[in-house]
């Protein structure tokens, strides 16, 4: 997830760079297919899937790495860093995917002064399992 952002092009270049089987998804596949060249594109919206959108995607995935973020429109944090989030992490439980990686924030925290810190980290400690 965020495979298009700045974290996430970056990554998804250098695991593909090692050999590295990479699916990179976002709202935008046809964009995401520009970058990282080898990658496959898929399509997917944190905002919008439930657990169930992603069990087929997850079929022969062994790692997800969530690198979605959102900025400067706090209508959207709930759904793009916590509910979408947590709804990936479900199926990925699911499906057996046993190695999850959240790209958070510093800061976040639950009792955090801004809303976008409060959403990260509400992902951050169901994936932890302390939610």
């Amino acid at each position: 997830m965020g495979a298009s952002g700045f974290i996430g092009r970056h990554l998804a270049a250098r695991l593909v760079a090692e050999g590295v089987c990479v699916t990179a998804a976002g709202r935008a596949p046809d964009h995401l297919r520009r970058y990282p060249p080898g990658a496959v594109a898929i399509r997917c919206d944190l905002a919008a899937d439930r657990a169930e959108d992603w069990y087929e995607r997850l079929a022969g995935v062994d790692a997800v790495v969530n690198c979605a973020g959102l900025f400067g429109d706090d209508r959207g944090y709930s759904n793009v860093h916590s509910d979408g989030p947590i709804a990936l992490f479900d199926a990925c439980r699911a499906a057996g995917v046993s190695r999850v990686i959240q790209i958070s924030a510093l800061g976040a925290a639950t009792a955090a002064a801004s809303a976008y810190h409060r959403s990260k980290a509400a992902a951050d400690d169901h994936l932890a399992g302390t939610a």
